[in-house]
């Protein structure tokens, strides 16, 4: 386990995915020195790439600095979007895996954390960007349960879960490691070296922007390639779509998810406070979780 982040202690910037915003990179340095941290991030972290943040190569030599930087307690991701997954190659290159460091983001970001976490033996935290918290998208709750188990190895618990299927129903008791993310970034993994890892596992699921026959469709895509034959369970925490039809895709997002759990013989939960929400809790690649009386507790 990560020894907790000290005041003072430094934090790497890098931006991995998309959007070019400078004004939130000024803010997320703002938010980090208000937690005693340091931080660094490249001078020239955005570049002219019409897709992505930077060019592959700046963005590859970005992750690999910060990565290797011996200086820095953590790496954190500015925001995700899009892109993650082609900086992967530069990961496999590595011979042996870099010692261990706090690695943080969500997303799209969920590619890096399944690499660092399936191939480098990194217990990598799945929580809000920097961007996120420093544009007020994940609430205070979200940023105290990331600043505790950063600062203290504090790790969150999810209550009032709910059950979707007869096999959740039946279930009382179960411990597992946890693992997932992003439903999109783990249809993607599906075929590649990669690919996410899920035997003995609790698996975590989340999306935005997504009409719910796409994540149906998702989701029988990872049924059809064993993705849960041998999970202990799993638990769809926060998926949702614009504003303007959030109704009737909240409406048909619940109908979809009775329709996965039913194709499913292993226990299926509805879960909340993980994903594109003002309430985001970290979770830990890795770390072992005991759900019990509709709630998930760290062992």
């Amino acid at each position: 386990m990560l020894e907790p982040l000290q005041p003072g202690d430094l934090v790497d910037i890098i931006a991995p995915g998309s959007q070019k915003n400078p004004e939130r990179l000024k803010k997320a340095f703002g938010f980090l020195e208000s937690w005693g941290l340091r931080v660094r991030a490249p001078k020239n972290l955005f570049g002219e790439d019409p897709f992505y943040t930077n060019s592959i190569l700046l963005r590859t030599t970005f992750l690999r600095d910060a990565l290797e930087a011996r200086d820095s307690k953590a790496v954190w991701c500015l925001r995700g979007g899009y892109g993650s997954t082609r900086l992967l190659e530069t990961l496999q290159s590595f011979s042996d895996p870099l010692p261990e460091k706090f690695f943080i983001g969500f997303s799209d970001i969920t590619a890096l954390h399944l690499f660092l976490y399936q191939k480098w033996g990194w217990n990598t935290c799945h929580g809000p960007t920097l961007g996120q918290l420093a544009d007020g998208l994940a609430g205070p709750s979200s940023a105290e349960a990331l600043r505790r188990y950063l600062f203290k190895g504090t790790r969150p618990g999810f209550s009032n879960l709910i059950p979707l299927n007869q096999a959740a129903h039946d279930t009382e008791l179960l411990i597992a490691p946890v693992t997932g993310g992003n439903t999109s970034l783990i249809q993607s993994s599906l075929g590649t070296y990669w690919q996410i890892q899920t035997e003995g596992t609790f698996i975590f699921l989340e999306d935005i922007d997504e009409k719910p026959y796409r994540t149906l469709e998702r989701l029988e895509h990872m049924r059809q390639a064993g993705i849960f034959d041998k999970a202990k369970a799993v638990f769809l925490f926060d998926f949702n779509f614009n504003q303007d039809q959030e109704d009737q895709q909240s409406y048909l997002y619940s109908q979809a998810f009775k329709q996965f759990s039913c194709e499913v013989s292993l226990p299926v939960f509805k879960g909340f406070g993980m994903g594109h929400t003002k309430t985001n809790f970290p979770f830990v690649m890795g770390s072992r979780m005991i759900y019990k009386n509709s709630s998930l507790m760290p062992c």
